[in-house]
This record gives C-alpha cells, sequence and structure tokens, in this order.
C-alpha cells in the first residue's frame, strides 16, 4: 500500500515527531510505500541526517513538502498528525476521493482550540491514545468514526534489571509551565527541604521552551542552586517525574519503565495517565497536594523496585508496547472503522476547500507600514498632493498616526520575545 503521513515538523524532538518517525519505520517494515510530508519548510541535507540517524535505509521512503498537494492526494491511506492540518483534508479528497484519511489526536481533547477546523466531514477515522479519550471524542464532537491505538513505540529498549536511588529525580519536558507545570515539583522540593528530613534530593530538568526563566527564578528565589540543575548530564538512575494536567501516553514516563527507573506521575485531571500506567509496579502517582506528595515521594526513596515487580513489569510492556503486530492492527482499525460508517456519504464536490493565506506576522505589518510611509514620500512630491500634504496639521496627524501604529507592533514583536 501507499501510505502518506502529513506531520507538522519530523526534523524537531518532540514525542509527535517520535511517533512519526515510528510509524513510519513500522509501515516500512511491512513493506509498504511511505511518502512523508512535512508542515515546515527544511533543508535537504536535514533529510539525510534523519535517514542516517534513525537508520531508515529505504527506497520506498521519501519526503516531500506539504504543499505539494498532487503527491500528497496520491496513495491509500493519509494520515495526519497533527490536529491543525487536519483541514488539508478538503484539498486531498478533491484530488482523489478514495483517498482514505485518518486524522491522529496526539494532544489532550481539552487542548485542542475550538477555533481549529478539524475538517471531520472529510476525514474518514480518527485515531486516539486510549478508550476513554474516544469516548470523549465521540461525545464532544459528535464523530462515531474512532478507534483507540497507543501510538508506536517501537523505539523503546527494555531492561531487564530494576533500577533503585536514593535522591534522584528526572523531568524531561519542553519548558512551557501552563502544559506541563513544572513549576509544581521545584515547589514541591522546596517544601520537602523545608519541612522534612530529606535534604539532598537531586532534580534534574532537561528541555527548553519559554518557561526556562520562570524556572531558574524558581531555583534561586527558593535557594535550590543545590538540589535542582536545568540542562545539566542526567543521571542513570533516577525516579522520573511528571505533573502535567493532561497527558495522552507521554513518552518520557514510557521510556523510564521500559528502562528499568521508576516514575512518579500526576494521573491526570482526566485520569487518562492513571488508566495507563496504574497496572505498573515501577509507576506511583501524584496528587498535587505538597504534604501528600512529599510523603509519597518519600515512600518511593524509601522502597525498592524489586526483580519479580521489574518481571511483571516487563511481561506488560510486551503485551501494551513491544509487539510487531502494530502496523497490522492499525489497518484492520482503519478498515473496520470505515465499514461501520458507510452510512456517511460525504458529498466531495459540495466540501468547500478554504483559501489558505498566509499569516501576517507583526513584522510584515511593520513592513506595510514602511511601505506606505514610503509611498507617502512619492506622493508628497506630485504636484496634485503637494499642497495637501504641505499642510502643517494634516501632516501632524498623519505622522501621529504613523509612530502610533508602528509603536504598538513593535511593542507586540517585543512582548512574543
Amino acid at each position: 500500500m501507499q501510505i502518506n503521513i502529513l506531520g507538522f515538523n519530523i526534523f524537531a524532538k518532540g514525542g509527535t515527531s517520535r511517533s512519526n518517525i515510528n510509524l513510519i519505520k513500522a509501515f516500512l517494515e511491512k513493506g509498504h510505500e511511505v511518502k512523508y510530508f512535512n508542515s515546515l519548510d527544511f533543508e535537504a541535507s536535514e533529510i539525510t541526517k534523519l535517514i542516517i540517524h534513525e537508520n531508515i535505509n529505504s527506497p520506498d521512503f521519501k519526503v516531500f513538502k506539504s504543499y505539494d498537494y498532487d503527491e500528497l492526494s496520491v496513495g491509500d491511506i493519509l494520515i495526519i498528525t497533527r490536529e491543525d492540518l487536519f483541514k488539508y483534508s478538503r484539498i486531498v479528497k478533491q484530488h482523489n476521493s478514495n483517498l482514505k484519511v485518518v486524522g491522529e489526536i496526539h494532544g489532550p481533547l481539552e487542548y485542542i482550540n475550538d477555533d481549529i477546523d478539524l475538517s471531520l466531514d472529510t476525514i474518514d477515522c480518527i485515531r486516539v491514545s486510549t478508550e476513554s479519550i474516544k469516548q470523549q471524542f465521540e461525545q464532544k464532537y459528535n464523530y462515531k468514526a474512532v478507534f483507540n491505538q497507543y501510538v508506536n513505540a517501537q523505539h523503546i529498549e527494555l531492561t531487564n534489571m530494576p533500577s533503585n536511588t536514593k535522591r534522584n529525580l528526572l523531568i524531561k519536558s519542553r519548558f512551557e509551565d501552563g502544559v506541563k507545570d513544572i513549576s509544581y515539583v521545584i515547589k514541591l522540593i522546596n517544601y520537602i527541604k523545608r519541612n522534612t528530613y530529606k535534604n539532598d534530593i537531586q532534580l534534574y530538568i532537561v528541555g527548553y521552551g519559554p518557561s526556562e526563566n520562570l524556572y531558574k527564578n524558581l531555583v534561586e528565589y527558593y535557594n535550590l542552586e543545590d538540589n535542582i540543575h536545568i540542562n545539566e548530564r542526567e543521571p542513570l538512575n533516577y525516579i522520573y517525574v511528571s505533573t502535567s494536567p493532561y497527558e495522552t501516553l507521554g513518552y518520557s514516563i514510557l521510556e523510564t519503565v521500559a528502562n528499568g527507573n521508576q516514575a512518579l506521575i500526576y494521573a491526570g485531571d482526566d485520569n487518562v495517565l492513571e488508566g495507563i500506567y496504574k497496572k505498573y509496579n515501577a509507576v506511583s502517582f501524584l496528587s498535587k497536594d505538597f504534604r501528600k506528595d512529599s510523603e509519597q515521594l518519600l515512600q518511593v526513596f524509601e522502597g525498592k523496585y524489586t526483580r519479580s515487580e521489574r518481571a511483571k513489569d516487563i511481561q506488560r510492556l510486551q503485551v501494551d508496547f513491544a509487539n510487531d503486530d502494530y502496523v497490522d492492527r492499525y489497518l484492520n482499525n482503519v478498515n473496520s472503522v470505515n465499514n461501520e460508517n458507510l452510512a456517511k456519504v460525504i458529498d466531495v464536490k459540495k466540501a468547500r476547500v478554504p483559501k489558505i493565506k498566509a499569516k501576517k506576522t507583526n513584522t510584515s505589518k511593520i513592513h506595510n507600514l514602511d511601505q506606505k510611509r514610503d509611498l507617502y514620500e512619492n506622493l508628497k512630491k506630485t504636484v496634485l498632493f503637494k499642497k495637501l500634504f504641505n499642510n502643517n496639521i494634516f501632516f501632524n496627524g498623519m505622522k501621529k498616526i504613523y509612530i502610533y501604529r508602528k509603536n504598538k507592533l513593535e511593542k507586540k514583536i517585543m512582548d512574543g520575545i
């Protein structure tokens, strides 16, 4: 089969990029042809680096830019792995009405902006992580062509021996506090250090993003420089910590359990992570209450992750994630969901193709404003407008408007930075 995958940026680090790479490998290993389409622009050298680094040595794999609609529309299945790209299903359906389009939901439903056009009338089916998310999606969007299947995790390597530590904690995450709530962990370390006997905890935070200065300021404010280390070498043995309000799987959590370390995680406001990980001996849960969580953390430090517990966890990991029938199950799910929804008829001819316009940035707005200023300078020299533009009242009024608008746009740029 010809499989097309449309994603945001496979060349960047992140869970969705990792999932896309795993999906590509899985389809190639089963003898399918795969074309990947990247939404962000890229250099040809990045493709070479990806192929070498991920060892994707196959003539059946090609990378394109997302706006190559002719190539995007030729195939059997198109998998779109970002919600704000679902709108392209309208375009490909007009080019090829027989192409099956699968929309993958990688982020929590709570984070999907209501303004995004999910184009569910031209999406054949939706893949989500868990049964509970499936039910939520069906109810929220009144859309029944949904199946649940974890993202492909073939990159994980299982370690037989359990790992224990008495003081090391690790967080690997994007620094975006509104989504990841890493600041809670920093404050929890401060609480433990001030209110318990445990003052040698070492928290390692690895990542990047807009909240990095926030975390550094919190560490300095609480005088935790000896306990919290940002973007330093991570420890070999650790307890992984996650306090995100919402996650659909959490690759870092899964990788932690796979390599034999323990994890201490918040179940999520929607309890999705509890449903996935509660059966694992390596995983304990936080409650977002300082006193309770400090007791839980100390209990994990003082306890021991045994070999017998590890053996049971490996068996569960092999059943849930370490299997080689991922592609077969995926295609079966797509076909079964489509068969159940044959009554849903999509009139492709009536599907309106939206005009996709380049989003104007504040910088481009300033450029347009400067172009108007240059036009004014030229018009000022003409006989017709010379008298009007040389009027001091009119000139000063126009100048004030120009300066006000330019300052406002420049302030927006600085606020963004």
